[in-house]
């Protein structure tokens, strides 16, 4: 059994406006045999760009999350 989990987080502030992204995940993978596993994980990312009220480009947020299963190898 193998445990993990990382986490990022960066905010910058370009030409007068904010923006971040979020991104981490916690999981497990199990070795049912010596290089064979499965692993399950749950995983979140976050971006987000704040601009200006009277500023013309695009900017808004997008978010995901969710559950992933996977097979694991050593080698």
């Amino acid at each position: 059994m193998v445990l993990r989990a990382d986490y990022l987080y960066i905010k910058v502030s370009p030409d007068g406006s904010d923006a971040s992204v979020t991104d981490w995940r916690a999981g497990a993978d199990y070795y049912f045999l010596r290089h064979l596993g499965v692993g399950v994980q749950y995983k979140y990312y976050a971006y987000t760009y704040d601009r200006d009220a009277f500023d013309s480009r695009l900017g808004g947020e997008l978010r995901y999350d969710g559950v992933q299963v996977f097979a694991s190898f050593l080698f």
